[in-house]
């Protein structure tokens, strides 16, 4: 699964590279290795997190959502909770993405 999961990612980043050129749009490609926070990729980026936006992919009951807000925030989950009126919430598994 490891190998059609990368061919799947390579695919995208080519189609994603392939409009962006067809499209005259000027972009930078920085490699990295894999970061796991807000804080990390910023850094590896040479941005400021101020200027980052995350977004957090989650099971509110039984029902994916997607956040999205800047790098610089934390995850309010008990506001999550009470706009969805649930007690039920996760971010997804890697299968569920």
């Amino acid at each position: 699964m490891a190998n059609n999961s990368l061919a799947f990612t390579n695919n995208v980043f080519e189609a994603l590279c392939s409009y962006l050129n067809d499209n005259c749009i000027i972009y930078r490609q920085i490699q990295h290795q894999a970061t796991y926070t807000s804080e990390e990729s910023s850094l590896a980026r040479g941005e400021d997190l101020s200027i980052d936006g995350k977004a957090l992919f989650m099971k509110v009951d039984d029902q994916f959502h997607l956040f999205v807000l800047s790098a610089a925030k934390k995850c309010d989950w008990k506001k999550i909770k009470e706009r969805f009126n649930t007690k039920k919430l996760r971010f997804a598994t890697n299968n569920e993405l």
